[in-house]
């Protein structure tokens, strides 16, 4: 178990998160006794399952900020225009790049994604290049519209502003 948390620990914040990982597996480990052939392969793969779930429900946690929060107070329906443009693109990318987007933005580095996802390192840099050209695509298409959704809101906060003076 002590090599099963220190490889862990290199793919988490905390040794606490990889103790914590470390257990669930061994509980479904113990759970599913009858049916792993190789323990020592399975848990490791098992570990790094709930290490890739974990950082997956990070990833569709929106991080909300204090502009957001004025933002969506400012303006509540364009807030959530935006917000859902972003999410729609999101959803559009393929599996893989939605994957290799998700490590990447939860701070692994191409190498450890390769191992997570047993591909090269070079698939997961190729793959990343290919997310982002799309989404910088796809958002410069919706760009117009939240430019437009922008000034909107700075008429209105003008307008406001020459009803105080």
């Amino acid at each position: 178990m002590p090599k099963l948390i220190n490889f862990l620990k290199n793919k988490t914040d905390s040794k606490t998160q990889a103790e914590d990982i470390a257990q669930e597996a061994t509980i479904q480990l113990v759970k599913n006794w009858e049916k792993v052939e190789h323990p020592k392969a399975w848990i490791y793969k098992v570990a790094n399952n709930i290490i890739y779930r974990r950082a997956r429900e990070q990833f569709h946690k929106e991080i909300v900020t204090s502009e957001h929060i004025e933002r969506a107070i400012e303006s509540p329906i364009d807030f959530i225009t935006e917000s859902s443009d972003i999410i729609q693109v999101l959803k559009e990318l393929p599996k893989r790049q939605r994957q290799v987007l998700a490590w990447t933005l939860s701070g692994y580095s191409p190498s450890e994604i390769s191992e997570i996802l047993e591909v090269e390192q070079s698939t997961v840099r190729s793959t990343m290049r290919h997310a982002r050209a799309y989404l910088a695509k796809r958002l410069e298409k919706t760009r117009p519209r939240l430019m437009e959704t922008n000034n909107r809101r700075m008429r209105r906060i003008d307008a406001h502003k020459d009803e105080l003076e």
